[in-house]
């Protein structure tokens, strides 16, 4: 199956990637025709209006850094 094409990925591909290791943490259950429900936790935070973390940071690093609110 080639992944070299835009767009969704079939349920099969999102598979093949959690078994190979390429998505981590997910479960297969959640896998839908052409996408993953995440999970969540039930660790929530509330912040004044939206953040992107850059490619080489975490939300968790985001979050040491910001203004927030603990639920």
């Amino acid at each position: 199956m080639s992944l070299n094409k835009p767009g969704a990925l079939p349920s099969q591909a999102i598979r093949d990637l959690i078994r190979a290791g390429f998505i981590i943490g997910a479960d297969q259950e959640n896998v839908r025709p052409s996408s993953l429900d995440l999970s969540l936790s039930d660790e929530a935070y509330e912040v004044e209006g939206i953040f992107q973390p850059q490619p080489d940071e975490t939300v968790r690093e985001v979050l040491q850094q910001i203004s927030k609110k603990k639920h």
